[in-house]
């Protein structure tokens, strides 16, 4: 939230949704002579006022330095200019936030080889509320690249807790030799309580240990590009060496590991792709249901469709049309659904999905 802004500098109010903290944040951009720069000092004052010792963030181009040492060619005495800065942080209790990487943040000129003016001029400080609350807090200077200012990065730890996220079960690991292990010493836990929760807390339980198994190996799509690699730069060692041993032994081991990994990619696209489809196909749309079933149309009545139907149902097979169906027939429907394939454009299961 914005709380005032002016042709100097930006004060915010942020709130981590997360852990609901609030900060305040001044964002600066100073002006280049000393004079433009007092109106700066004023309002840090005032916003001083605000902050009411809450954790409080400074930071930008200052267009000063504070010390001697801030300059690469030195200087013997601190400045008019350098004094009023220092006084300014003095008086609302403002210091510099711990840094690391480049000392100097402003170069006067990359391309100039004989230039060698460097001074610290961004810089980000913090007031004692942030020392106290976040002493992790720090500043990353990077280097310049094609700017003649550093970024500079505002670093905190573990400040911001990340949400915990929802749990999907991948069906692939089901394959995997330690899947049925987990699951049974899973089960066997105790829990004191009813059923209901004894049943949910077993479930609960199983969450973390079926992650850890579903990430074992890491990022499975990565996976399958980093053996792919490997396992060609093997095999063109065994063709600049077709009687090595070791090196084939190598490739014979990368092939499986690398079949093993894309059966596993393919497993999971297969399931993204049943996921998508309920989610899209078989008109399960917003378009579908609004725009589509909510208009009328005129239609013909069925007197006049003349000798279009050529073949017709008997009445004993149009009454097995609509008999009552049986919870049996509804099991038996429902069960039949592979629930790794992705359905068609017809709606049942594509043939380019069915097991071979």
């Amino acid at each position: 939230m914005v709380l005032n802004c002016t042709r100097r500098a930006i004060f915010c109010l942020v709130e981590i949704i997360s852990s609901k903290e609030k900060i305040y944040c001044t964002f600066v951009y100073a002006c280049n002579k000393g004079k433009e720069r007092v109106p700066l000092w004023n309002d840090l004052h005032l916003q001083k006022t605000v902050t009411n010792k809450m954790p409080w963030f400074i930071m930008g181009d200052f267009n000063i330095t504070r010390y001697l040492n801030e300059h690469s060619a030195g200087c013997s005495i601190l400045s008019e200019e350098m004094k009023e800065f220092n006084s300014c942080l003095n008086d609302i209790k403002i210091e510099d936030i711990n840094i690391s990487g480049f000392h100097f943040t402003w170069t006067k000129s990359l391309k100039n080889p004989r230039c060698g003016t460097l001074k610290k001029l961004d810089r980000i400080m913090i007031n004692a509320e942030v020392m106290n609350a976040i002493p992790q807090a720090h500043c990353i200077l990077l280097p310049y690249v094609i700017s003649d200012h550093s970024p500079t990065i505002l670093n905190i730890p573990n400040f911001i807790v990340s949400k915990p996220k929802s749990f999907r079960f991948m069906n692939y690991i089901t394959e995997k030799e330690a899947f049925m292990h987990i699951v049974k010493e899973g089960w066997n836990r105790q829990y004191v309580g009813c059923a209901m929760y004894c049943l949910i807390m077993k479930l609960k339980g199983l969450k973390k240990d079926l992650r850890k198994l579903n990430w074992a190996d890491g990022n499975t799509f990565n996976k399958v590009k980093i053996l792919k690699m490997q396992l060609k730069d093997v095999q063109s060692k065994i063709v600049a060496d077709p009687h090595n041993v070791t090196i084939r032994d190598l490739a014979s081991k990368t092939l499986q590991e690398y079949e093993e990994a894309k059966h596993d990619e393919f497993l999971i696209q297969q399931q993204k792709t049943k996921v998508k489809w309920l989610g899209e196909g078989d008109k399960n749309t917003k378009y579908f249901h609004k725009n589509f079933l909510g208009k009328v149309d005129s239609v013909i009545p069925i007197e006049y469709m003349g000798n279009i139907f050529s073949v017709t149902l008997d009445s004993n097979e149009a009454n097995a049309m609509v008999l009552e169906v049986s919870n049996s027939e509804i099991k038996d429907a429902i069960f039949d659904i592979d629930s790794e394939k992705a359905a068609g454009p017809d709606g049942y299961t594509s043939h380019f999905f069915k097991k071979s």
